[in-house]
């Protein structure tokens, strides 16, 4: 733990550069002619603070469908969500400022290092990104030589992008690919490249590759074959130990937003507009797109969970001992889809 000490002293201030507002706050309980009713709120509710990456993302989706239908209110849980990047989530994880994260590989290298966290939900086991290009490029191997937008050159996903990159026929170092951060590391940064000409390709994930894909730019693919576990939450040792029922109640709650978000367009449509400010359009395609990624119980296979680590052990460069065991605990997934199914829920 001794790595963490001089980043930890840093965090409050980059957790609050990176954390401009928090989310919407729970909607009142639903009107007559809803969807769902949600029940009755416990006469006592606790707050959990929350990290995710982007409130404008598919990641946030289910989410914000169980803030809206009520499901946390209903456990006695008001989220306090805020956008914070992986990596300094992460660290304000480990700073206790957070009770729950999405940590993604920034997580799993902490983890690695013997951080007292832990995986305890698994939103999706792919990486969630497309390949999106100008129109002029159509296969795999029209990338060599090319310059492609990334979310930053020093994390995995360069990493990830070049391994994937060779699967499909291409060396990005002996073939030339450049990877750029194109003035932010935001789909919409992305996208405002792609349209301008200083990228010839991007690596998208939400409302930017969306748009580019109804305007017509080509996906030339996808990520779907790393398992990278990108799309993970995470908490503290000290928090499962300490408010293991709320930490349930969180479990249970996101396990149903996830199940609308698979499973019932029309349910699901209804909440995402809203998060997207009105947007049908791209609500509808980012869940046509992405919706297949995600798992309906949240608990990760051994074998992706051995590929996805293995990933994150080759990125650190460094050694450590903690095995895959030790950085997961899906007690609390594991139960929610038992509550979840004993209770009859119909997403």
């Amino acid at each position: 733990m001794r790595s963490f000490l001089p980043i930890l002293m840093t965090v409050a201030a980059l957790a609050a550069a990176c954390s401009p507002a928090a989310a919407p706050t729970p909607a009142a309980p639903a009107k007559a002619g809803s969807t769902t009713a949600p029940a009755a709120a416990p006469a006592r509710t606790e707050t959990i603070r929350l990290a995710v990456s982007q409130l404008d993302s598919n990641f946030y989706s289910p989410i914000y469908i169980a803030i809206k239908e009520g499901f946390y209110q209903a456990e006695g849980i008001e989220l306090d969500v805020k956008p914070v990047n992986p990596p300094t989530a992460t660290q304000a994880l480990i700073a206790n400022q957070f009770d729950i994260a999405h940590g993604a590989a920034p997580a799993f290298a902490a983890a690695l290092q013997g951080a007292g966290i832990k995986l305890i939900y698994t939103v999706a086991e792919r990486s969630p990104y497309w390949v999106i290009a100008k129109r002029d490029i159509k296969t795999w191997t029209d990338l060599k030589g090319k310059k492609i937008g990334v979310s930053s050159t020093t994390g995995t996903q360069v990493v990830d992008a070049s391994r994937l990159l060779k699967l499909h026929g291409v060396s990005a170092e002996a073939d030339g690919v450049q990877y750029v951060v194109p003035g932010g590391p935001g789909d919409s940064d992305k996208y405002a490249a792609l349209k301008s000409g200083t990228i010839d390709a991007g690596f998208f994930s939400g409302l930017g590759g969306v748009q580019a894909v109804l305007e017509g730019y080509p996906m030339i693919g996808d990520f779907a074959e790393l398992k990278g576990l990108d799309y993970t939450l995470w908490a503290t040792d000290s928090f499962m130990q300490s408010k293991p029922a709320l930490l349930q109640g969180f479990v249970n709650a996101t396990l149903k937003g996830v199940q609308i978000y698979k499973n019932n367009p029309e349910r699901a449509l209804k909440w995402n507009t809203e998060q997207f400010e009105g947007d049908a359009q791209s609500a509808e395609k980012l869940r046509e797109l992405s919706s297949s990624w995600f798992l309906a119980d949240g608990i990760i296979s051994d074998a992706a969970l051995k590929e996805g680590v293995g990933y994150r052990r080759e990125a650190l460069a460094q050694p450590s001992s903690v095995t895959e065991a030790q950085m997961v605990n899906f007690d609390f997934v594991k139960k929610a889809n038992e509550v979840v199914r004993t209770a009859g829920f119909k997403p």
